[in-house]
């Protein structure tokens, strides 16, 4: 059993590793471009009445642009979409930090080419 263990350990060790020294060697507007085409693809894989609902913000500089989905009522509120996404599966993190102004803010920096057909649908069936 410690074996097998140590080995996973061992393993995700190295991926994090690697992960992180691709992330690190990404020239910034190369890391701009690609969070903008995966927020671009989540938008449009969002339901047409949800659309008109997300707007895409990017303030230049060195900040990563950021989707923000407002949320049409009556409906579920911000943070009951929030509680689905990370309680479904997969759990899907979105950043809180403005429920209380009935948004939610998601990020692309860390997804991959398919996630943001995957987070559209959940999102889909969230608010469906």
């Amino acid at each position: 059993r410690w074996t097998l263990s140590a080995r996973a350990s061992t393993l995700a060790s190295r991926a994090s590793t690697l992960a992180l020294r691709r992330f690190a060697s990404e020239d910034l507007r190369a890391r701009k471009r690609r969070c903008l085409a995966r927020l671009q693809d989540l938008v449009a894989g969002l339901a047409p009445a949800l659309a008109g609902h997300a707007r895409i913000e990017d303030e230049g500089g060195e900040e990563e642009p950021v989707l923000v989905l407002a949320l049409p009522s009556p409906g579920p509120t911000a943070f009951d979409l929030v509680l689905a996404l990370q309680d479904g599966a997969p759990a899907i993190h979105v950043d809180p930090s403005r429920v209380d102004e009935g948004l939610v803010l998601l990020r692309a920096l860390c997804l991959d080419a398919d996630e943001p057909r995957v987070i559209a649908r959940r999102v889909n069936a969230a608010l469906g």
